[in-house]
């Protein structure tokens, strides 16, 4: 929210389809400093906006006079009296909404319609005389501005009969409306590097019910500035920019992007991480593969040293085995083993002492 350094009672700020915009400060170097703010927001083609004016107590002591400007136009103004400041609530504030301008039609009838950004259509072109009046309203486009001046001695008077139907709204709700009608394409020369991306029309029109409430005549209110030389207390500026403007201002910082240096940053790293992995589980399967190795080799010795030691214990009959030593090719000794077992003998001794042949 925008506010003066020297006026934190008053303060301004956008709105957008409802919405309070986000406000981003200007880098510039105003000699009015003291007196002016000056803030960028995001426009959006096709989005209605409002202007928000917010007053806070204390309440000054004198009246004021709001003015609103939209691309370098006076579009609307508003009067706060000091007879309003009493009928505000004491815990309450005040508050003021631009958001359209009102006029009436060649046949009487009042009309309505909304503030809305649009999109400028820039081209490059070379043949194409803008004129020196366009060209200077193109250094105001692309702000809104909001100034409040002090006034005091406020009076009604009539409204001369010349006059009716001709007030402030009337003519600069028409004028506004023929300049966005002329605009068309803007050459691309003609913006002088300007980042200027949108402008402020007007929507589409509403009706409105006249009514005559007023019955001792039409007037209007004058007043005298404080300000000797009719100075605003109090200015604030917002210039409107796509976002992608705001980017190339670097007002705002650009969307991060996976560039090909950061692709491959994120390669190395990735690779840095995964071959230690590697390197680990290759490790640990040669561990274990070493430590199976280990393992067989021990339960093959164990199995050899139980085998020599069954051997070893094994008897052996001189009569039931028999062993034959070759030598084969190589010159390595060949052991051959008969298992054949000695032929029993049928020869039995009887009770008598007699020996038995059985010839079965």
């Amino acid at each position: 929210m925008a506010a003066i350094p020297g006026e934190p009672q008053l303060q301004v700020y956008v709105e957008c389809n409802g919405q309070r915009l986000p406000e981003f400060d200007a880098d510039e170097n105003d000699a009015n400093a003291a007196t002016t703010t000056t803030k960028y927001i995001e426009s959006k083609s096709g989005a209605e906006f409002a202007v928000q004016f917010e007053l806070c107590r204390p309440f000054p002591q004198y009246a004021m006079r709001i003015r609103l400007y939209i691309d370098g136009k006076h579009i609307s103004s508003n009067i706060v009296s000091e007879a309003q400041y009493q009928r505000i609530p004491m815990s309450a504030g005040m508050r003021r909404t631009f958001d359209n301008v009102k006029s009436t039609t060649a046949d009487e009838q009042s009309i309505m319609q909304k503030f809305c950004f649009s999109e400028l259509q820039i081209e490059d072109l070379d043949n194409h005389d803008l004129g020196a009046i366009f060209v200077e309203e193109l250094k105001s486009m692309g702000t809104i501005t909001l100034k409040a001046f002090y006034i005091q001695h406020l009076r009604k008077i009539p409204l001369k009969e010349e006059q009716v139907g001709k007030g402030e709204c009337v003519k600069k709700g028409k004028r506004v409306e023929k300049s966005q009608d002329e605009l068309g394409t803007i050459p691309e020369k003609a913006l002088k590097g300007e980042a200027l991306t949108h402008r402020t029309k007007l929507g589409p029109a509403i009706n409105l019910f006249s009514t005559n409430s007023n019955h001792t005549g039409p007037t209007r209110t004058t007043y005298d500035y404080v300000h000797p030389r009719r100075l605003p207390f109090a200015i604030f500026d917002f210039k409107y920019r796509s976002i992608a403007a705001l980017q190339s201002l670097l007002i705002i910082p650009r969307s991060p992007r996976l560039g090909p240096l950061r692709v491959r940053d994120e390669n190395v790293r990735m690779h840095n991480i995964t071959e230690p992995k590697r390197e680990v589980s290759a490790t640990t399967s040669v561990k274990k593969e070493s430590r199976v190795k280990r393992e067989h080799s021990a339960v093959a010795a164990d199995d050899n040293d139980e085998v020599h030691r069954r051997l070893k214990e094994e008897p052996v009959l001189k009569r039931e085995h028999s062993a034959a030593v070759e030598s084969d090719e190589d010159g390595k000794d060949l052991v051959f083993v008969s298992e054949t077992k000695r032929r029993q003998s049928n020869i039995a001794v009887n009770r008598n002492g007699v020996e038995v042949i059985d010839l079965t």
